[in-house]
Protein backbone atom coordinates (compact mmCIF):
# COMPACT_ATOMS: atom_id res chain seq x y z
CA UNK A 1 0.00 0.00 0.00
CA UNK A 2 2.86 2.73 0.74
CA UNK A 3 4.52 1.82 -2.50
CA UNK A 4 1.23 2.37 -3.87
CA UNK A 5 0.97 5.68 -2.42
CA UNK A 6 4.37 6.63 -3.40
CA UNK A 7 3.71 6.00 -7.08
CA UNK A 8 0.44 7.97 -7.15
CA UNK A 9 2.36 11.19 -5.19
CA UNK A 10 5.33 10.83 -7.88
CA UNK A 11 2.50 11.09 -11.01
CA UNK A 12 1.24 14.03 -9.38
CA UNK A 13 -1.82 13.39 -7.02
CA UNK A 14 -2.54 15.96 -3.98
CA UNK A 15 -4.14 12.93 -2.19
CA UNK A 16 -3.43 9.02 -2.93
CA UNK A 17 -6.89 7.33 -3.90
CA UNK A 18 -9.02 4.76 -2.37
CA UNK A 19 -7.19 1.30 -2.79
CA UNK A 20 -9.94 -1.44 -3.16
CA UNK A 21 -10.02 -5.06 -3.91
CA UNK A 22 -13.38 -7.00 -5.41
CA UNK A 23 -13.89 -10.49 -4.51
CA UNK A 24 -14.01 -11.97 -8.65
CA UNK A 25 -13.38 -14.21 -11.02
CA UNK A 26 -12.37 -12.11 -13.54
CA UNK A 27 -8.89 -10.15 -14.20
CA UNK A 28 -9.77 -6.73 -14.49
CA UNK A 29 -8.51 -3.07 -12.48
CA UNK A 30 -10.63 0.09 -12.85
CA UNK A 31 -10.36 3.48 -11.84
CA UNK A 32 -13.39 6.02 -11.19
CA UNK A 33 -13.42 9.30 -10.14
CA UNK A 34 -11.04 12.38 -10.04
CA UNK A 35 -10.22 14.62 -7.35
CA UNK A 36 -9.91 11.68 -4.96
CA UNK A 37 -10.46 8.44 -6.80
CA UNK A 38 -11.06 4.85 -6.10
CA UNK A 39 -8.82 1.65 -7.85
CA UNK A 40 -10.45 -1.43 -7.72
CA UNK A 41 -8.47 -4.62 -8.38
CA UNK A 42 -10.13 -7.53 -8.84
CA UNK A 43 -8.93 -10.05 -6.62
CA UNK A 44 -8.32 -13.23 -9.70
CA UNK A 45 -5.62 -10.25 -10.99
CA UNK A 46 -3.65 -9.64 -7.55
CA UNK A 47 -3.32 -13.81 -7.31
CA UNK A 48 -2.75 -13.92 -10.76
CA UNK A 49 -0.44 -11.02 -11.65
CA UNK A 50 3.28 -10.76 -10.52
CA UNK A 51 4.20 -7.43 -8.28
CA UNK A 52 5.61 -5.44 -10.87
CA UNK A 53 3.09 -6.03 -13.25
CA UNK A 54 0.31 -5.26 -10.69
CA UNK A 55 2.64 -1.67 -10.12
CA UNK A 56 2.32 -1.08 -13.73
CA UNK A 57 -1.65 -1.60 -13.89
CA UNK A 58 -1.42 0.43 -10.65
CA UNK A 59 0.29 3.73 -12.87
CA UNK A 60 -2.19 3.17 -15.72
CA UNK A 61 -5.23 3.19 -13.33
CA UNK A 62 -3.61 6.24 -11.40
CA UNK A 63 -3.32 8.30 -15.01
CA UNK A 64 -7.27 7.84 -15.33
CA UNK A 65 -7.54 9.47 -11.77
CA UNK A 66 -4.79 11.92 -12.85
CA UNK A 67 -6.58 12.71 -16.61
CA UNK A 68 -10.17 12.78 -14.67
CA UNK A 69 -11.10 10.42 -17.88
CA UNK A 70 -13.93 9.10 -16.09
CA UNK A 71 -16.20 12.57 -16.47
CA UNK A 72 -16.47 13.30 -19.67
CA UNK A 73 -18.66 10.03 -19.99
CA UNK A 74 -20.33 11.33 -16.78
CA UNK A 75 -21.05 14.52 -18.25
CA UNK A 76 -22.04 13.52 -21.36
CA UNK A 77 -24.45 10.53 -20.50
CA UNK A 78 -26.30 13.23 -18.01
CA UNK A 79 -26.73 15.85 -20.67
CA UNK A 80 -28.13 12.83 -23.29
CA UNK A 81 -30.36 11.75 -20.52
CA UNK A 82 -32.07 15.29 -19.40
CA UNK A 83 -32.32 16.20 -23.46
CA UNK A 84 -34.10 12.34 -23.78
CA UNK A 85 -36.25 13.55 -21.04
CA UNK A 86 -37.32 16.65 -22.83
CA UNK A 87 -38.66 15.22 -26.05
CA UNK A 88 -40.58 13.05 -23.92
CA UNK A 89 -42.28 15.21 -22.16
CA UNK A 90 -43.14 17.62 -25.25
CA UNK A 91 -44.12 14.71 -26.88
CA UNK A 92 -46.57 13.69 -23.89
CA UNK A 93 -47.68 17.16 -23.73
CA UNK A 94 -48.12 17.19 -27.35
CA UNK A 95 -50.60 13.77 -26.66
CA UNK A 96 -52.95 16.60 -24.00
CA UNK A 97 -53.30 19.38 -25.97
CA UNK A 98 -55.80 20.31 -28.34
CA UNK A 99 -56.06 21.80 -32.01
CA UNK A 100 -52.67 22.80 -33.57
CA UNK A 101 -51.26 22.94 -30.42
CA UNK A 102 -50.59 19.03 -30.57
CA UNK A 103 -48.60 19.01 -34.02
CA UNK A 104 -46.04 21.48 -33.02
CA UNK A 105 -45.43 20.01 -29.23
CA UNK A 106 -45.26 16.66 -30.94
CA UNK A 107 -43.04 18.29 -33.88
CA UNK A 108 -40.26 19.42 -31.58
CA UNK A 109 -40.36 16.62 -29.38
CA UNK A 110 -39.78 14.00 -32.51
CA UNK A 111 -36.82 16.60 -34.20
CA UNK A 112 -35.55 16.44 -30.21
CA UNK A 113 -35.64 12.89 -30.33
CA UNK A 114 -33.71 12.59 -34.03
CA UNK A 115 -31.21 14.90 -33.02
CA UNK A 116 -30.73 13.12 -29.56
CA UNK A 117 -30.17 10.03 -32.36
CA UNK A 118 -27.76 12.01 -34.22
CA UNK A 119 -25.60 13.95 -31.68
CA UNK A 120 -25.88 11.21 -29.64
CA UNK A 121 -23.90 8.91 -31.71
CA UNK A 122 -21.78 11.36 -32.74
CA UNK A 123 -20.54 11.84 -29.01
CA UNK A 124 -20.06 8.67 -28.32
CA UNK A 125 -17.76 8.52 -31.16
CA UNK A 126 -15.88 11.26 -30.29
CA UNK A 127 -16.01 10.35 -26.29
CA UNK A 128 -14.74 6.50 -27.68
CA UNK A 129 -11.86 7.88 -29.72
CA UNK A 130 -10.49 10.17 -26.04
CA UNK A 131 -11.18 6.92 -24.63
CA UNK A 132 -8.82 5.22 -26.68
CA UNK A 133 -6.22 8.12 -26.34
CA UNK A 134 -6.70 8.29 -22.97
CA UNK A 135 -5.94 4.12 -22.75
CA UNK A 136 -2.37 4.91 -24.50
CA UNK A 137 -1.71 7.95 -22.22
CA UNK A 138 -2.53 5.42 -19.37
CA UNK A 139 -0.04 2.25 -20.79
CA UNK A 140 2.84 5.06 -21.25
CA UNK A 141 2.12 6.14 -17.19
CA UNK A 142 2.45 2.31 -16.41
CA UNK A 143 5.90 1.82 -18.44
CA UNK A 144 7.13 5.12 -16.57
CA UNK A 145 5.94 3.68 -12.95
CA UNK A 146 7.57 0.26 -13.79
CA UNK A 147 9.23 -0.41 -17.84
CA UNK A 148 7.79 -0.85 -21.23
CA UNK A 149 9.03 -4.39 -21.09
CA UNK A 150 6.72 -4.31 -17.76
CA UNK A 151 3.58 -3.09 -18.97
CA UNK A 152 3.90 -4.93 -22.53
CA UNK A 153 4.45 -8.28 -19.92
CA UNK A 154 0.93 -7.10 -18.15
CA UNK A 155 -0.85 -6.58 -21.36
CA UNK A 156 0.29 -9.77 -22.80
CA UNK A 157 -0.54 -11.52 -19.88
CA UNK A 158 -3.95 -10.13 -19.86
CA UNK A 159 -4.63 -11.02 -23.31
CA UNK A 160 -3.51 -14.44 -22.60
CA UNK A 161 -5.67 -14.58 -19.82
CA UNK A 162 -8.92 -12.72 -21.31
CA UNK A 163 -8.59 -12.47 -25.08
CA UNK A 164 -9.99 -9.89 -26.96
CA UNK A 165 -13.17 -10.91 -28.37
CA UNK A 166 -13.34 -10.47 -32.36
CA UNK A 167 -16.39 -8.69 -33.63
CA UNK A 168 -17.03 -11.56 -36.35
CA UNK A 169 -17.78 -8.79 -38.67
CA UNK A 170 -16.05 -8.98 -42.14
CA UNK A 171 -13.44 -6.38 -42.28
CA UNK A 172 -14.02 -2.79 -43.35
CA UNK A 173 -17.55 -3.55 -43.02
CA UNK A 174 -19.89 -0.36 -42.32
CA UNK A 175 -20.48 -2.60 -38.52
CA UNK A 176 -16.92 -3.41 -38.37
CA UNK A 177 -16.05 0.52 -38.68
CA UNK A 178 -18.57 1.36 -36.54
CA UNK A 179 -17.94 -1.07 -34.20
CA UNK A 180 -14.19 0.19 -33.76
CA UNK A 181 -15.49 3.82 -33.88
CA UNK A 182 -17.16 3.25 -30.59
CA UNK A 183 -14.76 0.84 -28.99
CA UNK A 184 -13.46 2.68 -25.29
CA UNK A 185 -10.23 0.47 -25.77
CA UNK A 186 -7.76 -0.11 -28.87
CA UNK A 187 -6.69 -3.48 -29.86
CA UNK A 188 -4.27 -4.88 -27.34
CA UNK A 189 -1.77 -5.13 -30.10
CA UNK A 190 -1.86 -2.18 -30.53
CA UNK A 191 -1.28 -0.83 -27.50
CA UNK A 192 1.84 -3.16 -27.07
CA UNK A 193 3.49 -1.37 -30.44
CA UNK A 194 2.81 1.85 -29.17
CA UNK A 195 4.90 0.87 -26.24
CA UNK A 196 7.37 -0.62 -28.07
CA UNK A 197 7.62 2.49 -30.57
CA UNK A 198 7.67 4.56 -27.35
CA UNK A 199 10.15 2.56 -25.81
CA UNK A 200 12.83 2.85 -29.15
CA UNK A 201 11.92 6.79 -29.13
CA UNK A 202 13.72 6.40 -25.57
CA UNK A 203 10.42 7.81 -24.67
CA UNK A 204 10.35 5.30 -21.66
CA UNK A 205 12.91 2.55 -20.51
CA UNK A 206 12.64 -0.81 -22.45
Amino acid sequence: MERLNETAAALGLSRPPIWAVLESDEVNAMAIGGIRGVVVFHSAMLKQFPPAELLAVAGHELSHIRSRDSLPALVGGSWMSVVGRLSGFLSRAGERSTHWVIAIVSLLGLLLEICLVVVGWVAEAVLSKRSRLAEHVADMTGARVTSAGTMIAALSRLEAIKPARESGEPRWSPLWIAQRLHASHPPREARIAYLQRAAERGEVSA
